[in-house]
């Protein structure tokens, strides 16, 4: 049984989002690799450091599918505004 917080398998990945994966692999790969600190390689690719902070902490945990994109716990859903909310827009 998978945790519900980790990604899928490799091998269950689409092409597209194996793609990404590399991509932020290649990208993380000289602060993983030679010990570039992140803010530098977040301030180099136009990122936040939080958004890199939390690539490496999913790539240490679940390795290279946790660069994917996660999925919405409440994908499929539909959001409406409350009648009352909406009438003061």
């Amino acid at each position: 049984m998978r945790d519900k917080d980790a990604p899928p398998p490799l091998s269950t990945l689409t092409e597209e989002e194996g793609a990404l994966a590399l991509a932020r692999y290649h990208l993380l790969q000289p602060a993983l690799e030679q010990g570039v600190p992140l803010a530098r390689v977040a301030k180099y690719h136009g990122l936040v450091l939080r958004t890199v902070q939390r690539w490496v902490t999913r790539y240490q945990a679940h390795g290279l599918a946790g660069l994917t994109r996660c999925t919405r716990a409440d994908r499929g859903q539909s959001r409406h505004l409350r009648p009352r909310t909406q009438a003061r827009n």
